[in-house]
């Protein structure tokens, strides 16, 4: 697994992959288990939930172990909790406590132990190598969107949904 090429989630699976490419997702642990014996490659989306499943299934059977980290979950728990009001970046230098901390250090753990870190923006490639992670196995692959020009025009949609003015859209 190359971390410095160009690709997309697909080809970087397929890539690890000699077989015909699956892809599993489930929320048991038993499942995950299960479904690993067949697989190339363990691909989780979150240190969240089956994170955890998906790493001891790759350790378990021997299997490249890739993981997608969108954000900061310790950071978005302890700010949803009102355990924080700092933002991602200033967070990440203080000390961790309860929920936050135990997210931290699994998503931690996972990252390190993954042979491959997928994040979606360069902002999050420098969260992860804040975290210790090396820089040469983070992969930056941004968020797809699947945009459908409108077949309306601006004034029209504005009228629709009852805004009047100019729109502001923000992203990310």
């Amino acid at each position: 697994i190359k971390a410095n090429e160009a690709s997309s989630y697909a080809s970087i699976l397929a890539n690890t992959s000699h077989q015909d490419l699956r892809v599993y997702s489930s929320s048991s642990f038993l499942k995950i288990i299960k479904l690993a014996g067949n697989a190339d490659t363990i691909f989780v989306l979150s240190p969240i939930g089956g994170g955890y499943a998906g790493y001891i299934a790759a350790r378990l059977y021997k299997k490249n172990f890739v993981i997608k980290i969108d954000d900061d979950y310790a950071w978005r728990v302890a700010t949803q909790n009102g355990g924080t009001y700092l933002m991602a970046t200033d967070f990440q230098g203080f000390m961790k406590n309860g929920r936050a901390a135990a997210i931290h250090k699994r998503q931690v753990r996972l990252c390190e132990r993954a042979q491959l870190v997928i994040v979606p923006s360069k902002f999050m490639a420098g969260i992860a190598e804040g975290w210790g992670i090396d820089g040469d196995k983070i992969k930056i692959i941004p968020s797809p969107i699947n945009f459908v020009p409108s077949e309306i025009s601006k004034e029209e949609a504005r009228k629709k949904i009852g805004i009047p003015g100019n729109i502001i859209v923000s992203v990310g």
